[in-house]
């Protein structure tokens, strides 16, 4: 009896089924960044971080309408976060979103649920989106 092995091409899926996302809900309140804030965790509408302003996120769980973040500015974590939103999440250029610096929150400890869509064909734009030369650890 022999045995032989032969090599197969073939597609192998790193997941049965996409991950279930939460069901959820944003707040009412505007929340715009234009310098330096600390931001509690809690129920929001807009998150607008305007450029090189930075946000440092205190922990916890943040739930927004939508999320963009303009060139040059930073969001950092200082405790494990998840982070919500039911629109859009535009990352501009330049930009890092990112654990707070020697605080012991690993990239692993952030998460972030985007749930918006793709815009119209008239008026396209990604339901996330994530410019060039930015860090997303």
């Amino acid at each position: 009896m022999h045995a032989a092995f032969v090599y197969k091409v073939g597609y192998v899926p790193l997941f049965y089924d996409m991950p279930a996302v939460p069901s959820f809900s944003a707040g009412t309140t505007n929340v715009t960044v234009s310098g330096t804030q600390t931001l509690a965790a809690g129920s929001y509408g807009k998150l607008a971080v305007h450029p090189n302003a930075v946000l440092t996120m205190s922990g916890g769980d943040y739930f927004f309408a939508s999320v963009e973040v303009k060139s040059g500015a930073q969001v950092r974590f200082s405790a494990p976060s998840t982070v919500h939103v039911t629109g859009r999440v535009l990352v501009a250029n330049s930009t890092q979103v990112a654990p707070a610096a020697a605080n012991g929150v690993q990239p692993h400890d952030i998460v972030v649920y985007a749930t918006g869509i793709d815009g119209p064909p008239n008026k396209p734009g990604d339901a996330l989106a994530i410019g060039s030369q930015s860090v997303m650890a």
